[in-house]
């Protein structure tokens, strides 16, 4: 059985993970990226591709967010091969006077894109959408961080959106993530 002094020491570490969203936004280390592809034909795939550039610092991914306007499926691809650059997708950080990006690209890919992806591990694949409501689906499942994936390094990360509607819809890709230098992760209380 815990003691309360087990649960305060628990709940401190929460209360410090749940923060840390707010800290980065803060910090100016916050930024969102993503897309609106427009009339995307039945079996085409839409594609957001964050390469980490970086030699010192870490994207910690918070829930993409996907939405279209009918039945789509939606995954995330880690490290996939960069066949061709797509073009730079708007990456913006989220405390308005900060411009860097501290070293993380985002760019499109997909049908009908300039940008190619192969290979890579592909992670569980989810489905949404469905008659004339919008719905939305989130990639990975965060608990109470927000934090899905970190991607290291020289490491990329892909969210796609498969139209599987029958016809032509509209599809929406958004990407948040904080940035953390590699060498905070020690202090950090995983």
């Amino acid at each position: 059985m815990p003691t309360n002094t087990d649960l305060g020491v628990r709940q401190a570490l929460a209360d410090e993970y749940t923060s840390l969203p707010l800290l980065s936004l803060a910090a100016g280390n916050k930024y969102e990226t993503g897309a609106l592809f427009e009339g995307v034909a039945d079996t085409n795939t839409k594609t957001i591709v964050l390469e980490n550039t970086s030699t010192d610092r870490a994207a910690l991914l918070l829930e993409p967010t996907t939405s279209s306007s009918g039945q789509y499926f939606t995954d995330k691809v880690k490290d996939p091969t960069i066949d061709t650059e797509g073009n730079t997708a708007p990456l913006v950080n989220n405390k308005t006077d900060e411009p860097d990006t501290n070293g993380i690209v985002a760019r499109t890919a997909g049908d009908g894109e300039t940008g190619v992806i192969s290979g890579g591990t592909a992670y569980p694949r989810l489905t949404a959408g469905g008659g004339s409501n919008a719905s939305n689906a989130s990639p990975g499942v965060s608990g109470r961080t927000g934090v899905v994936d970190i991607v290291m390094p020289g490491d990329t990360i892909a969210i796609q959106v498969q139209n599987v509607s029958g016809s032509a819809q509209d599809i929406s890709i958004v990407a948040s993530y904080l940035t953390l230098a590699t060498e905070e992760f020690d202090s950090l209380r995983f």
